[in-house]
Order: C-alpha cells, then structure tokens, then sequence
C-alpha cells in the first residue's frame, strides 16, 4: 500500500473536526452574546435603566421607570405626563424631554408637536453629540412631515457649523448633500418641462374686423 492511498489516522481526524467543532461552538456563543447585549441594552434604555443627562453622563433613576412602564402599555399620554412631572424635577435630565418629543413623533403620530417639543429642548445646551441627534430628528420632521425644507437646510448646516467633529455633523452634511443633489435634479426637470413659446396667432386678413358684433373702440 503506498504512502498515497494510506488510510487517514481517525485520530487526526477525530482531532481536526473537534477543532472545526469548537470554532463554531466558540463563535455561536460570541454572536449570542452580541445580541444579548443589544436587547439588553434596548429593553434597558426603554426600562429607565439606561439613562443621559445634560452632560451626557450616564446614570440609573428608578423614579424613571413608571413613565416607560405607562409606554409599554400603550398610554402614551400618560407616560407624557409622568415624564413631564419627572423633567420639571429634575431638569437637568434632558433624556426625560427627548422621549417626550419621541413619543410624540412615533407613537402618537402628531408631528408637530414634535417639533415644538424638539425646538424647547435645542434651546438649552447639553451633550454635543445628543443636542445633534435630536436636532438631525428635528431636520427630518422640517423635511418632511412638515414640509418646511428651508428650516431643515438651516438646522443642519447649524448642526455642521457648531458640532462639526461629532457623528451627528457627518450625518448632518450627508442630508444636506442628499438635499442639494434633490434640488439640482428638481431644477433640471423643471428646465426641461418649459417647451419653446407658442406661436401667436395669425393676424386677421386685410379689411376684416377681428372685434366681435357690436363691440367698438370708445372714442375719445
């Protein structure tokens, strides 16, 4: 029997698909824990667990949670109003106004109140990266549910201008772009739709009155 044709050795493959096995094994375990850790960190975030406040600090507030409690019910009004009462005591924790204007926005549906809640809150100063984002929510609503793209053009050119360095100005000069590039098009087709001028029409014959029976010029 030649060296070729040799059976393999049931132990190196015995070896080899353990190893394979395990690979496998170890990366399984490696993506449930990834999303483990999301859906932990959703359900957190939606519990009150996980929570930012002006400084963008994170922090744990068990007072939070009946506000999320009442949303998970469906009670948006009511998670509105324990959310109120809990940012009028503690103002300083601006997540408790961003839901707020969410809440609005995604569950209720009623855009522009959302927007005026957005408007209250850019009007303090907080965390750059999370006055960004809820001024980028506040840019899509002017866009459009809103109709208001002028607003949308300037809140995120004030976006791109004031946090230049943070993910929220890269998103922010992506839109505009998109924006720009939405409006070029719009003008050339707008260009494109305007025909040649329609010809007049002819003159009447000679010794022919183009005014209609019984209408003459006032004489002066």
């Amino acid at each position: 029997m030649t060296l070729a044709s040799a059976p393999a050795d049931p132990s190196r493959e015995y070896a080899r698909v353990m190893g394979y096995g395990g690979a496998l094994f170890v990366i399984a375990v490696l993506l449930a824990f990834l999303v483990a850790q999301e859906i932990t960190q959703f359900v957190a975030r939606r519990a009150g667990q996980i929570l930012f406040n002006e400084e963008g600090e994170i922090y744990k507030d068990l007072e939070y949670d009946p506000a999320e409690q009442e949303w998970a019910k469906g009670n948006y009004l009511e998670a509105i109003r324990l959310l109120r009462e809990y940012y009028q005591k503690k103002p300083r924790e601006i997540h408790a106004a961003i839901r707020i204007a969410e809440i609005y926005e995604k569950d209720l549906k009623n855009y522009l109140a959302a927007a005026l809640e957005y408007e209250e809150i850019l009007q303090r100063k907080f965390h750059p990266e999370h006055w960004g984002w809820a001024a980028i929510h506040l840019a899509n609503l002017y866009s459009g549910r809103l109709n208001q793209p002028d607003k949308a053009v300037a809140l995120l050119r004030r976006i791109d201008a004031e946090f230049t360095k943070t993910a929220a100005a890269e998103k922010a000069r992506r839109r505009l772009a998109m924006m720009e590039a939405e409006s070029a098009e719009a003008a050339a087709e707008e260009t494109s739709d305007v025909g040649a001028p329609l010809p007049l029409p002819p003159a009447p014959p000679a010794g022919v009155n183009p005014f209609p029976p019984g209408f003459g010029p006032k004489k002066s």
